[in-house]
């Protein structure tokens, strides 16, 4: 497993020190024989990871009814009634894993008569646990947070208190995951002895750390890594089945690799200062606190404000990790202190102290590995890859398999103002073709809107994309005609459900890309527009009515209202009354079925609504 990491304001890693033989002798087993540690196989911070063995799966189960999740409780034979009613009786705990033990006794016993009978009489419980956790091997992380005396209480109580907060984290974040390529949590256990334990995947294998220790690695083996990588952070970044997850500490010693029977397979095992992403989470470091590891850091890392912390932060470490791979040693150095590192990091201006054509076995890089990794790193986040656009152009590279090409020749400075300019022309073209895409996914998303019934929502962005594209030259006549077609079938839903107040605005418009639409098709374009406009034509009068006591009598008067402030003068509340009223009586012989009945009700209510808060503003004088 891999050293864990722990955010304190100005300290890096210090290992604990490993637990002596003697002390697991003396405590082999977690709370009620759920596991038997056998030995300690790695340490870190503020914690060690065991080798375990399993002896009780379904004692998980117990423990996950003890912390909170009482709907489990049946599957070991006890109503849900029954443990909310014990919640505060300290025998609970006992009786659920004696439960446990038993029921897990029974299917071992009933296994070894007939696996069959045992998986469908057990079916329920065996659902819940991960069939992988019947190997028994497993890797138990400990958290022990023992801290050197700082002579601050407070200092050490608020330290303390973080780094239960993060392994608390670290679990749920390892429980929301299910990836290939992420390290499988299976469990929490709070034990009398060890205290807190995640019981976690053992996977049999070295970190990369311990695997660049001995050299670097072949261009195409360290790009299939990088893939399995990628696609496990895209995996925490993106997947629909969780809440967005930032690793924030991605280095060779959180990677384990493991052999199978496809090859070398990378694995996640570290998310000690992983966070879920969102403005709602919980801030668990020090104030003014930096969470990584120096060395593979992005600059926003440094600057110590979490909320610029994003999935490029994790693609600019995946990219240090590909660059060590390749390069036989980190970007920077392990003697760089802390603030040389935070300079070159935060100073935009400075290039990276090295890049991959420094080194002399990579002198012949090819182009697309190089742009690979140092796209990857820029320190600029917005200049980044996106994971998957890394994806794409790592597995292209493992596909075509081209790693290397002839070095170029240096080129004179008019050989390098002619390839500038050619750069600069096509990165417009680039540029016109990005926006030209993102007009067209703009159309889209309010096509969406409409299938779903947004019908408000997809007119507003109908009508702003409209602004946008008609000023654009002819190359655009294809998206304007597109966009035209929407529009007038968002027209004919509108009138089809009765939502006429909203015809107008779409009628107008497609009149104005009727305009800049000159095609074959333009004579059935033209007729749709046509056939809407009649079918409209005897509500307008009615809903232009509508629209005028809207704006002057309904959100002209709260305007006014909203800026009465608080002694308002009693005849500027009769004034507005009076307007109120006059809306009221221009509203009253209008025709529900003319404008619709949902913009008849709403229009009825706003009324009465203004009505009755300056009548109360009145009566309150």
């Amino acid at each position: 497993m891999a050293t864990e990491q722990v955010t304190v304001p100005g300290e890096g890693k210090k290992p604990a020190a490993a637990p002596r033989s003697a002390e697991i002798a003396a405590h082999p087993y977690l709370k009620n024989r759920i596991a038997r540690i056998i030995e300690h196989i790695d340490r870190g911070a503020f914690g060690a990871v065991f080798l375990g063995e399993l002896e009780n799966l379904f004692g998980l189960v117990a423990e996950r009814v003890w912390l909170g999740e009482s709907a489990l409780a049946p599957l070991l034979g006890i109503p849900v009634e029954s443990i909310e009613a014990r919640r505060s009786d300290p025998e609970l705990r006992h009786d659920l894993y004696v439960a446990s033990h038993e029921r897990w006794s029974s299917y071992r016993q009933l296994k070894s008569q007939s696996a069959e009978a045992a998986e469908d009489k057990f079916h329920d419980i065996l659902q819940i646990i991960d069939p992988s956790l019947l190997s028994r091997q497993v890797a138990i992380k400990v958290l022990r947070p023992a801290l050197a005396s700082s002579g601050d209480a407070d200092i050490e109580a608020r330290t303390a208190e973080i780094v239960k907060s993060q392994f608390l984290r670290e679990s749920r974040l390892l429980s929301a995951l299910n990836h290939g390529n992420i390290v499988k949590f299976f469990g929490l256990v709070d034990d009398p002895h060890y205290g807190l334990c995640m019981i976690l995947e053992y996977l049999n294998g070295v970190t990369l750390d311990e695997g660049l220790s001995r050299g670097r690695m072949p261009p195409e083996k360290a790009v299939e890594l990088a893939l399995g990588i990628a696609e496990a952070l895209r995996y925490c970044h993106e997947d629909p089945s969780h809440p967005p997850v930032l690793h924030r500490d991605l280095k060779p010693g959180n990677i384990m690799i493991v052999s199978g029977e496809s090859g070398m397979r990378p694995v996640l095992i570290d998310f000690g200062i992983g966070k879920f992403a969102g403005p709602a989470q919980t801030q668990l470091t020090m104030p003014g606190a930096i969470s990584g590891t120096p060395r593979y850091m992005a600059p926003e890392q440094w600057e110590g404000d979490s909320s610029k912390i994003t999935t490029a932060t994790d693609m600019f470490a995946l990219s240090l990790v590909l660059f060590e791979m390749l390069a036989g040693e980190p970007a920077y150095s392990s003697d760089d202190d802390i603030s040389a590192l935070r300079a070159m990091a935060l100073n935009q201006r400075l290039p990276h102290p090295k890049g991959l054509r420094d080194y002399e076995h990579l002198r012949g890089i090819s182009r697309r590995l190089e742009d690979l990794v140092e796209i990857g790193r820029r320190k600029d986040p917005a200049r980044r890859w996106s994971m998957g656009e890394f994806i794409l152009q790592a597995r292209s590279i493992f596909q075509t398999r081209i790693y290397e090409q002839p070095p170029e020749e240096p080129k004179s400075l008019t050989e390098l103002r002619i390839e500038r300019k050619i750069h600069d022309w096509r990165s417009e073209q680039i540029d016109t073709r990005i926006h030209f895409l993102k007009l067209e996914e703009g159309v889209d998303e309010a096509s969406g809107l409409m299938r779903s019934g947004r019908f408000e929502d997809a007119g507003a962005r109908m009508k702003a994309l409209v602004k946008e594209i008609l000023p654009l030259p002819k190359r655009y006549i294809p998206l304007k005609r597109d966009l035209l077609r929407r529009l007038l079938v968002l027209a004919w839903v509108e009138y089809r459900v009765g939502l006429f107040p909203a015809i107008p605005g779409a009628l107008e418009s497609a009149g104005a890309l009727l305009g800049a639409v000159r095609s074959d098709d333009y004579p059935v374009l033209y007729t749709r527009f046509r056939f809407v406009e009649r079918l409209f034509e005897p509500h307008k009068a009615v809903v232009l009515a509508l629209n005028v006591i809207q704006a002057n009598f309904v959100n002209d008067v709260r305007l006014a209202l909203t800026a009465l402030g608080a002694r308002p003068d009693p005849a500027k509340i009769r004034e507005l009354l009076g307007r109120v009223d006059t809306g009221k009586a221009m509203f009253a012989p209008l025709d529900a079925r003319r404008v619709g009945a949902a913009a008849h009700k709403r229009a009825a209510r706003e009324l009465d609504e203004l009505a009755n808060a300056l009548a109360n503003l009145l009566g309150a004088e």
